[in-house]
């Protein structure tokens, strides 16, 4: 579990942290719970609050100070519903009477706080928060081409890495959690896994012809590394040598090809945005592309159906076509010089 103070010292909330875990919630939905609960634990023993018996004044106002530190709205919804569903779990349990951030609280007004305002408008305790939408950055070609040749120059682990996300559509966390077993090198598949998807949504997604000779070059370096099937990516540096690719190192990978390539703003999860997108410029149903990108929710694959631009002209998404075959081949160790200009 991550490094929960408060959280350790509640044996109600460690309770229904097991419940969770019972009941077959992923291993990081359960650390993210637990740090956004341990978060209004502390807030909670700051304030003098007594956490098990809050009203929702005392939510909103743990919200309100979210909000000044500057954190996301994304990252305010998430506080709320954890508070809220642990807060339904101290009603099953009968510490409380009722849910403070239930659907009738939020309609009706605070359960014990006078006159305070309410932070948002809509139905139900979602209303407290308004919901903005906010599309992911994506590069420009130019850009993508910018950070493949910046990449270009890296070792076949990085390029496979690198080759694997963007087909795939990977997360951080899939790539690195990928196992040797989950590549199926005939088919050109890869298999990821419900342990290591996000909610537990396993999928299998595809990998281009041309990162075969990619995967064998890396599949012999690895056997160097370890003769043991297990993980696929392994770290090589010394003090690591061997083990497994942690989430960390994969970051560091891509934040340093951005800094090269001057891309600040590009990420581990630019990548999947990427790749969704141009699925998208491609013609791509939306219930293919959230197959694909493993939703729960067509909400989230129209976000690449907007970012696509579907009304482009054929001449444009030509030139997307020739940029996506570029990355292949330049994450495959062609030269820079077979970009299209």
């Amino acid at each position: 579990m991550a490094d929960v103070p408060f959280v350790r010292q509640t044996p109600t909330a460690l309770a229904w942290l097991d419940f969770l875990r019972a009941v077959g919630r992923a291993p990081l939905t359960l650390d993210a719970y637990a740090r956004a609960l341990d978060g209004f634990l502390a807030f909670c023993d700051c304030h003098g609050h007594d956490p098990e018996q809050v009203p929702l004044g005392v939510v909103v106002d743990y919200l309100g100070s979210m909000r000044e530190r500057g954190l996301s709205g994304a990252t305010l919804r998430q506080a709320l519903c954890v508070v809220r569903l642990w807060c339904e779990h101290l009603v099953g349990l009968g510490v409380r009477d009722d849910n403070p951030i239930s659907s009738g609280s939020a309609r009706h007004g605070f359960s014990g706080a006078a006159s305070a305002p309410m932070l948002g408008s809509g139905r139900g305790w979602a209303g407290l928060l308004p919901r903005s939408v906010r599309f992911p950055w994506v590069p420009t070609d130019d850009e993508w081409l910018r950070f493949l040749q910046a990449a270009s120059t890296r070792g076949v682990r990085d390029r496979l890495m690198l080759a694997l996300a963007y087909s795939g559509a990977l997360r951080r966390q899939e790539v690195v959690g990928l196992a040797v077993a989950d590549v199926d090198a005939a088919h050109r598949l890869v298999t990821v896994r419900p342990e290591v998807a996000k909610r537990g949504r396993g999928r299998v997604v595809a990998y281009p012809r041309e990162a075969t000779p990619l995967l064998a070059d890396y599949l012999t370096r690895r056997r160097a590394l370890s003769a043991t099937p297990g993980p696929l990516f392994l770290s090589e540096s010394n003090r690591n040598r061997g083990q497994p690719l942690s989430k960390w190192t994969w970051n560091d990978v891509v934040g340093q090809i951005a800094g090269a390539a001057d891309l600040p703003q590009f990420t581990t999860h630019t990548l999947r945005h990427l790749r969704l997108t141009h699925l998208a410029v491609k013609g791509l149903g939306l219930h293919e592309i959230a197959t694909y990108a493993g939703h729960r929710s067509l909400e989230s694959t129209m976000t690449y159906v907007h970012l696509s631009g579907r009304h482009i002209d054929e001449r444009v998404t030509a030139t997307l076509l020739e940029v996506e075959a570029a990355a292949h081949r330049v994450l495959c160790g062609a030269p820079p010089a077979m970009l299209p200009s």
